[in-house]
């Protein structure tokens, strides 16, 4: 993420809130034992995917990797 982010592209606005969002439902789960359970990752995902942007068009990009260089 650090090279991604250090080669002109900036963070998104909400990108640290989906990520506290996304920890504090994973620590829930854990702590809440729900780990043990085979779908204990859906809640996980719903914010996620409630929360989250669409990908930039310029990760899409085939030479995505070289402009990190």
């Amino acid at each position: 993420m650090p090279n991604i982010f250090s080669c002109g592209h900036d963070v998104p606005s909400n990108f640290r809130y989906v990520v506290e969002q996304t920890l504090r439902e994973f620590f829930k789960a854990i702590q809440g034992g729900k780990d043990t359970e085979q779908s204990w990752k859906k809640s996980i995902y719903k914010i996620i995917s409630r929360l989250d942007d669409p990908v930039p068009e310029y990760f899409k990009s085939p030479n995505f990797l070289e402009q990190l260089e």
